[in-house]
């Protein structure tokens, strides 16, 4: 997969779903229920978001609309004028939340860690850094839930080391991987 080149812009989105909605749901089901609420309740061509994040930090592709496996080249449906040039990404939980709430009060330490690999994981593949905002800068809404700038800032980002493969692939599989 590669970003395309007029993609600027990573959008933080919430699903405001309750804690007990989410947890101990798998991330498959999720995306499965959220694809229901956007296509069948909504009307519209397909999930919205490129990439769900569940409370375990567990990632679900979405948005795939020529079936190509390559979810960040659609255009998104998550906030009305940012589509085309934006990659969108919800994080599950986030109900009764408000704009400046700290990223903790209604997510998981696994999910923080979640969002910051998927974000340099984009912006590896895209070979620059994309504007990163939360759909509460676009819209008067609440979400995410959070200020997505404050937060990003908050730590360093997350390194995303390449995966092994061939033979040293194998010997990872074989052996357990590193502990």
């Amino acid at each position: 997969m590669k970003i395309p080149a007029h993609k600027t812009t990573i959008m933080v989105h919430c699903l405001a779903t309750t804690k007990a909605w989410g947890l101990g749901k798998p991330i498959k089901a999720i995306m499965k229920e959220v694809t229901r609420w956007h296509v069948v309740d909504r009307g519209w061509r397909a999930v919205a978001y490129a990439v769900i994040l569940g409370y375990g930090g567990e990632r679900a592709l979405g948005r795939d609309l020529d079936g190509d496996g390559d979810v960040y080249e659609e255009t998104g449906a998550g906030a009305r004028g940012w589509n085309k040039n934006t990659i969108h990404i919800a994080l599950v939980g986030g109900y009764g939340g408000h704009r400046d709430d700290e990223f903790g009060k209604h997510f998981t330490p696994e999910q923080d860690v979640a969002l910051r690999t998927e974000i340099a994981r984009i912006e590896k593949m895209a070979g620059r850094s994309l504007n990163l905002i939360g759909h509460n800068e676009v819209a008067n809404k609440a979400c995410p839930c959070f200020n997505v700038r404050k937060w990003y800032e908050s730590a360093p980002p997350i390194p995303v080391t390449p995966k092994p493969t061939g033979f040293l692939a194998f010997l990872l599989k074989l052996f357990g991987g590193f502990k």
